[in-house]
């Protein structure tokens, strides 16, 4: 059988195979490969993901090999979790722990994110119920309300998202804001909040990673 170029479902990298060795093209003797498993980012992707929210291409070779990530070598960490804790290091990314405090955590950089994308949010919150918070939300010269609650410790993270995507509606869908997916299972949640626009560049950017990084639909349908 004739030998082809192909790309190895480990690292990424481009060499030659023979197809008699079987169908899953890798290359184990190259000492140069990661050994990553086929559904971790390769580095290329990361730094296209990165550019995406405004990295320079420099910065993204240096980010990537920052603490040790060595892409020739294998990480301690996944492709995956470094490109979602480098997400969160943008302007767009925000982190809240369950012990937080949601109002310096995800409120104030929510309204600081949305005038990038000329919106603006107007954040009260009741000094009675200090869980009850009004938003404010301004596009084209109109002002739409958005009421929400801050729940108890073990649901603040989930409200925190379900006032982002009412947010989302209330300004008539100029800001989307989604769960960065690695973090859900914990009590540090990372959210990202974009113009449809900029989402649909990560998401070509990202390909098919894209639902590995985001949590995507609905709260009650995750």
């Amino acid at each position: 059988m004739k030998k082809s170029l192909q790309r190895c479902c480990l690292c990424g990298d481009r060499f030659v195979a023979d197809p008699s060795n079987g169908a899953v093209f890798t290359h184990e003797s190259n000492p140069n490969c990661a050994g990553q498993p086929s559904d971790d980012p390769t580095p290329a992707v990361c730094c296209r993901v990165l550019a995406a929210f405004g990295y320079l291409a420099t910065d993204c070779k240096r980010l990537l090999e920052k603490g040790g990530w060595n892409p020739c070598a294998k990480p301690d960490a996944s492709n995956l979790q470094k490109l979602s804790d480098l997400i969160l290091e943008t302007p767009y990314g925000m982190s809240m722990d369950w012990r937080g405090d949601p109002t310096d955590s995800f409120l104030k950089p929510l309204a600081r994110i949305a005038a990038e994308f000329d919106v603006r949010i107007e954040v009260k919150q009741d000094e009675v119920d200090l869980d009850a918070v009004m938003l404010w939300v301004e596009t084209d010269g109109h002002w739409r309300q958005v009421a929400g609650t801050i729940g108890p410790a073990d649901e603040v993270l989930t409200s925190l998202a379900e006032l982002g995507q009412d947010v989302e509606e209330a300004s008539g869908g100029l800001l989307v804001t989604r769960v960065v997916r690695i973090y859900e299972p914990s009590d540090t949640w990372g959210y990202v909040t974009l113009s449809p626009e900029r989402w649909r560049t990560v998401k070509k950017a990202a390909g098919k990673h894209f639902e590995k990084l985001f949590l995507t639909g609905a709260v009650e349908d995750w």
